[in-house]
């Protein structure tokens, strides 16, 4: 659909009766401006994946890290032994 409505406004534009609310629009999406701006809107998708995944990247790591601490303590005698239900969590 958008297509579509680029070309039929592309259409007006070569046949001179283009409003000048679609030349403006046309021209503003075609600026340096706008370029920048999808750009930035890129980085920042992508800077939001990566503290997505260092945030999932730190859970695990917390939970590895209480997994050794249970064992450790269980190995030296001052807890219980983790059970396997403990290990499902």
């Amino acid at each position: 659909m958008i297509s579509l409505a680029f070309d039929l406004v592309e259409q007006r534009l070569r046949d001179g009766t283009a409003s000048a609310t679609e030349t403006v629009a046309l021209m503003k999406l075609g600026s340096s401006r706008e370029r920048l701006e999808q750009q930035r809107i890129g980085y920042e998708n992508e800077l939001l994946v990566v503290k997505k995944e260092a945030m999932e990247a730190s859970v695990k790591s917390d939970e590895l890290f209480r997994e050794a601490m249970d064992y450790f303590r269980a190995y030296t005698g001052n807890g219980p032994p983790p059970t396997e239900s403990d290990q499902d969590e």
